[in-house]
């Protein structure tokens, strides 16, 4: 669920708690529309986003994608059963092609289409806390 019962849009808090109950289901959160707008895009965040966007179908024929998630899930599970380290101001996510395309057009500025061959690669993006007020020392 991204928005309230009333329409308006999640609350940090609200979102935090989504976020963790999806980490705590699975260490990598698979995004939609959606849930990127909502969770990644909108509004302030105390917490970061690292995202990684790829395509993972087997008809869209990338090699690397398959390796590269392999390697994205062996960081992200370290991440979540270490409790030394886990907490609730660091959350992964994946946006695969197929199930979000839109978002790549928005977020990634490397062009997937070059002339009328389909190039697909994964790319990893951090989306670091926004809003915060810095207090200084």
């Amino acid at each position: 669920m991204a928005t309230s019962t009333k329409g308006s849009t999640m609350t940090l808090s609200e979102r935090v708690k989504q976020l963790t109950d999806l980490s705590n289901k699975r260490p990598i959160i698979r995004m939609n529309v959606q849930k990127f707008n909502d969770l990644v895009k909108g509004g302030s965040r105390n917490y970061s986003v690292i995202a990684m966007f790829t395509a993972l179908s087997p008809q869209r024929g990338c090699a690397i994608c398959g390796a590269a998630h392999d390697e994205f899930t062996i960081v992200a599970n370290s991440f979540r059963f270490n409790s030394q380290v886990y907490s609730d101001k660091v959350f992964f996510a994946l946006v695969d092609f197929d199930e979000a395309g839109s978002i790549f057009q928005s977020v990634i500025l490397i062009p997937f289409i070059i002339l009328v061959k389909v190039i697909y690669c994964s790319c990893i993006y951090s989306f670091p806390p926004k809003g915060e007020t810095i207090e200084s020392g």
